[in-house]
């Protein structure tokens, strides 16, 4: 009979900033021995754990801390059934644990998994690390150039590892609809029979089709849009093929559009085969949906997922970037949390510096621009470049773009209603744009018409 995985991940990420510290000894007692899991090498179905397998380490008399067990899961397994999901060289940065969530942070090559590849690693990292005494869910994050990209935390039991034979067997999907306030997509569960794999993607559409079944959720799909086709390419590409009234009853705003295509996208590549999606209305591609570029395939946005999480001290915020359109500038929300020895208007800076292009957007602030200094007075934020922030200079349209980016992003946090911009303590240097001004957030500001 052929075989193949359907693996339903409960991974909700964030784009956050803070600080970890190591988790005392005293409290880092695994039981004794530790099982590490890992990736079965071949058939894995015959493990309860589904595609996942295990192997036991025993420390002897020796309570590690934190660090050295990740240090020691990451060597990897010593058997030739298992096989590791892990990057080569996978370093734990730092380790927390507060209230039964463990935080760890990873280097920036856990961020090369992707889809089905980081929902396995993340799930034998959650299966490995609740067995530690006090631990009761796992919340993984990664750095890259001081940004931290954080995962919700998530225990053991919020992973599901299952075969899906060419028997009829029931299946968990997951899929994303829009939070209530139309900024981020929350997830919810079906469960169905299918007899084969290809089923699974015209299922995924016509659930969000018919919408979501919880409270706390809002439908994305336009309404009357029907499904014409769909179909996966060998590539990964999903091609979905939906009515005329998916364009006729767009969204009407920007934070809309996002919630409804990445809905689609994101639900779609929660599937193995599926690592990226075209769109399409009545057989032809859309070159501009509301102000989204639709004519090439888009890959999943792993930061349109979650709720900013307020017992947490996240604030809700929003990024201003190059939207692929020349003169606009696009909003993306984010959740930002001040690191330990930053504010959250540094942690939200860092987010748009580091902004990852990605399906048409990108930073519009130069590459290689530092913060020098940040401060707050009377509602002004003054911020102050390094040097690279001038390498905009002679371009309008880009110096523009820069300037309003970082004005419009900061004016999104509480208390900042106007920003002022310097370069090496000097409020010179551009050429089109006069940063001696205060820049803030009036009508139409952020937006060429």
């Amino acid at each position: 009979m052929k075989r193949f995985t359907a693996l339903v991940s409960a991974l909700c990420l964030l784009l956050a900033l803070f600080g970890c510290s190591e988790f005392s000894q005293g409290r880092t007692k695994p039981s004794n021995p530790i099982r590490f899991y890992y990736r079965l090498a071949e058939d894995p179905f015959n493990s309860d754990d589904g595609i996942l397998g295990s192997e036991r380490y025993d420390f002897g008399a020796k309570i590690p801390t934190l660090l050295e067990i990740f240090t020691q899961y990451f060597s990897g397994p010593t058997g030739e059934t298992l096989v590791s999901p892990f990057p080569a060289g996978l370093e734990a940065k730092s380790v927390s644990l507060d209230n039964g969530v463990l935080t760890v942070t990873l280097d920036d090559s856990f961020s090369t998994l992707t889809g089905v590849n980081y929902t396995i690693a993340a799930a034998c990292i959650t299966r490995t690390m609740t067995q530690v005494e006090g631990v009761n869910s796992v919340c993984i994050e990664t750095v890259s150039q001081h940004q931290l990209e954080s995962s919700v935390p998530l225990s053991s039991a919020d992973y599901v590892c299952r075969e899906i034979a060419t028997g009829d067997t029931e299946t968990t999907v997951r899929l994303y609809f829009s939070d209530v306030n139309g900024r981020y997509l929350v997830a919810e569960e079906r469960k169905n029979t299918f007899s084969d794999a290809s089923q699974i993607p015209a299922y995924l559409i016509g659930q969000l089709i018919a919408g979501p079944q919880e409270k706390g959720s809002l439908a994305t799909i336009p309404e009357g849009t029907k499904l014409l086709s769909v179909s996966v390419a060998d590539d990964g590409t999903c091609t979905v093929d939906l009515s005329s009234e998916f364009l006729l009853n767009k969204p009407r705003t920007e934070l809309l559009e996002r919630m409804t295509v990445f809905s689609i996208v994101d639900s779609l590549t929660e599937l193995k085969q599926i690592s990226k999606v075209r769109l399409l209305i009545e057989g032809k591609p859309v070159t501009q949906y509301l102000d989204m570029d639709l004519s090439k395939p888009l890959v999943r946005d792993d930061a349109a997922i979650g709720v900013v999480r307020a017992g947490m001290n996240e604030a809700d915020a929003t990024l201003y970037v190059n939207s692929g359109q020349k003169t606009k500038l696009a909003s993306v929300p984010v959740g930002v949390r001040k690191t330990s020895n930053g504010t959250e208007t540094e942690a939200l800076l860092q987010l748009l510096l580091n902004f990852k292009a990605r399906n048409s957007l990108s930073c519009p602030i130069p590459s290689g621009t530092g913060v020098q200094s940040v401060g707050q007075e009377d509602g002004i934020c003054h911020v102050d470049f390094s040097q690279k922030f001038l390498n905009c200079v002679g371009d309008e349209t880009a110096e523009k773009l820069a300037v309003r980016s970082v004005a419009a992003t900061l004016c999104t946090l509480d208390g900042i209603t106007g920003v002022r911009i310097s370069v090496n303590g000097s409020s010179s240097g551009l050429r089109y744009v006069d940063l001696g001004e205060t820049f803030s957030p009036e009508p139409d500001w952020f937006f060429d018409n």
